[in-house]
Parts: structure tokens; C-alpha cells; sequence
């Protein structure tokens, strides 16, 4: 598309574009919408979009691929760019390791956290590597902000709420357990309410209604109090996909192997996992790193840490954890168009969006010379094109 397209008009028919995408929605942090307007984009410029498939193997001339369903694909190519991110750098996987070498045998907690998978290295709200006594931080792509899993805990939280000793718990006392455990844990929060509901709609319906109205009311409340509060201040807790109750009610169904409504400690630990499944990362950002980077600056300007977990333990109860105060994101999409996700006001698309991305690329730049060069090789493209390598 674009000025190839006019360049080159006798080309055209003999060239296609395919875009082949792992996951099922493109730029999937994003809002949905903008993924959306970002398939209707490629669509005009004639670039089909093959979601959910997994490069599997390239050789000279084709592109094999399959979809999670097992569905096998095979493309024929001429030129192949491949936009697939990079592997983990070698430093943090033997720094991993280490960790492991290191907690071995001498704290479960630790062994636990740091053998579960992560993209980078483990890391607590304030950024301590989990398992480095408070010696190391890290941040950024290397570092993986994980709040508490609740597996590790399985066999306190099974013995807390099975208070008759029958080695069995029921939905009352998942009830009870997961909402006297959402401030630590506020993954189970969601699977609170959904068993509150449940156990609440076995009693007396009329009482079951009143204390619907209140407490549904309650909840809405609360529910805008939690957004409100993230706009400025998002800690990793904060960061747990909410499922919706038929997903919920499924994860119940699926854990509960002999669909006997009462879960033993297996049964507990494959419900436990589904629900640490929900739990996200903060995105892979510049803006994140950029406020992880100050955040500990501050920590490190209060000449306290020492590389000890004593020095750390104090700093920590000084200091708040790391928090994410999200700006927006952007992308350009081509041909003069753009896509803002920006708090509150929510997904932006179109041209509008292309010129406001052109305005904040050139007043990001660090000097005024690059934002004078960068807004007049703008000005210059849109009114002569862009200059391109013709083929005589």
C-alpha cells in the first residue's frame, strides 16, 4: 500500500501481504477497539491479518505455522520479516538460576515463587529480586513485578478454612477463606463474590434479596472507588483480569473433578493455579521502565540499602511500593493514522490521532535542533512524499 502501491502499479497484482499474529487480537494491551480499527486499517491497505497462529518453522520458501486448536498452515513467501521480539538476555537467565541455586533448601517460600514461569527475573513491589536477601533490584523488561501467588500458601489456606478437620472444603468455607484472603491476595476477590452469590442464593430468598440490593450497590461503589484510584497509582496487585461470573463458574467446575461441590486439597491446588492464572504483568513499556528507573533512584538516594534484607526491610517500611501511573499508549497504524489509549477517555483512532502521535514524537525528542529536523521531515513528506528507492 501507500506509495508503492503508486510507484509500482504494475507490481501490485503480483504481491501480497500476510500478517501472521500469536495472539488473537493485535497490539493486545491495548484497548479492544484499537485493535479492532487496527485490522480495519490493514484491510484498506489490502494486508490480511492470520490471528492465533504459531510460527513453527521457516525454511527457503515457506512458513509453517499452527494454531493452538492443532490446526496446521502452510504459506509460500518471496521476503520474510520477522517481527518476533528477542529471547531473554543470557544474564538474566543465569542470574535465575543462581537464584534458584541459592534458595535451594534454605527457604520454600523463595523455591516456590521463583520455579513458577515469568518473563524475567522475579521481583517484589519494591523491586527487590525475590530471593536476593534485599542485594539485588532489577526493572524493566529484565524484571517481572510479582505479586503473591497464592499456590505456594495451598496447604495454610486449606488448613485455615477447614476448620471441622474433614479434609474436605465447601463452598461456604471457600466463601469465608477467600474473602477473609483478598486484601493479601486480591486475585480471589472475584471468586469471593461469585461464591457469596452462590452460597447466599441456598438461604432464605427473601433475606437473599435484600442482601443482594445492598450489597451489589456496595460493590459498585467500591469497584469505582478501585478504578478511580488506579488512573494514578497501579500497584501489581492491583493488575488482575476480571473474568466474569460464567468464566468464574467454569474455573469452579473445572477444578472440581468429581463435581461433588466440595474440594479436597488436589481439587484446591488446581483452583488456586487457575485463579493465580489471572494475574497480570505491568505492560513491557518504556513507561513502566521509566518509572521503575526513578522509583529507585529514590530508594537508593536514601542511602539506607545496604545489600542485606535488614537495610531493605527498613527501607521498605519507609517507602511505599512501586507504583504505575499509566499516561496512555499510542501506535501509528499508517497512511496518517493513529490509535491513543488514553485513560478515561478510552481508544482514539483515525487521522486526528496520526497528527496528535506526529505532535508528541517531535516534542519528545531530547533537542531542539532533532524536534525542528523530526516536525520538518513531517512537513516535507506530507507536502513532496517520502523519498524511495525507485527501480528503473
Amino acid at each position: 500500500g501507500g506509495e508503492a502501491k503508486d510507484l509500482y502499479p504494475k507490481l501490485v497484482d503480483y504481491v501480497n501481504v500476510k500478517l501472521i499474529n500469536t495472539g488473537d487480537f493485535l497490539l493486545s494491551t491495548y484497548d479492544r477497539g484499537i485493535s479492532e480499527k487496527c485490522i480495519e486499517v490493514f484491510a484498506d491497505k489490502g494486508v490480511e491479518v492470520l490471528p492465533g497462529f504459531r510460527v513453527t518453522e521457516i525454511t527457503k520458501k515457506e512458513v509453517r505455522m499452527r494454531k493452538k486448536s492443532g490446526e496446521e498452515m502452510t504459506l509460500d513467501y518471496g521476503c520474510i520479516v520477522w517481527a518476533a521480539g528477542i529471547k531473554q538476555n543470557e544474564l538474566t537467565n543465569n542470574l535465575k538460576k543462581a537464584l534458584l541455586e541459592l534458595n535451594d533448601g534454605v527457604s520454600p517460600g523463595n523455591m516456590a515463587i521463583l520455579k513458577t514461569p515469568a518473563n524475567g527475573i522475579i521481583t517484589d513491589d519494591w523491586l527487590q529480586v525475590r530471593g536476593s536477601g534485599g542485594s539485588l533490584f532489577a526493572l524493566g523488561d529484565a524484571a517481572s513485578v510479582r505479586h503473591e501467588r497464592t499456590l505456594p500458601y495451598a496447604e495454610q489456606l486449606f488448613k485455615a478454612a477447614d476448620l471441622d478437620n474433614s479434609g474436605d472444603l465447601t463452598l461456604t468455607e471457600l466463601r469465608d477463606l477467600f474473602q477473609g484472603a483478598s486484601d493479601e491476595f486480591p486475585q480471589l476477590e472475584e471468586y469471593a463474590q461469585y461464591l457469596s452469590a452462590v452460597v447466599d442464593s441456598e438461604a432464605s430468598p427473601r433475606v437473599n434479596a435484600i442482601a443482594k440490593v445492598f450489597g451489589e450497590a456496595l460493590e459498585r461503589e467500591r469497584q469505582a472507588w478501585k478504578k478511580a484510584k488506579a488512573l494514578v497509582s497501579q500497584r501489581a496487585s492491583d493488575r488482575t483480569k476480571r473474568k466474569g461470573s460464567e468464566n468464574v463458574e467454569q474455573d469452579f467446575t473445572e477444578a472440581d473433578a468429581d463435581a461433588n461441590r466440595v474440594f479436597d486439597m488436589e481439587e484446591f491446588k488446581g483452583l488456586l493455579e487457575r485463579i493465580d492464572g489471572n494475574l497480570q504483568p505491568f505492560p513491557p513499556t518504556a513507561q513502566v521502565a521509566a518509572q521503575q528507573g526513578k522509583y529507585l533512584a529514590g530508594l537508593f538516594n536514601e542511602a539506607v540499602l545496604a545489600g542485606d534484607i535488614d537495610s531493605f526491610t527498613e527501607v521498605a517500611k519507609a517507602s511505599g511500593p512501586f507504583t504505575y501511573f499509566h499516561k496512555g499508549s499510542l501506535a501509528y497504524l499508517g497512511g496518517g493514522s493513529a490509535a491513543f489509549d488514553l485513560p478515561v477517555i478510552g481508544p482514539i483512532t483515525g487521522p486526528a490521532a496520526g497528527v496528535a502521535w506526529k505532535l508528541y514524537e517531535t516534542s519528545a525528542q531530547l533537542s531542539w535542533k532533532n524536534r525542528a529536523l523530526v516536525g520538518l521531515d513531517w512537513l516535507r513528506g506530507e507536502v513532496f512524499g517520502r523519498d524511495t528507492s525507485r527501480i528503473a
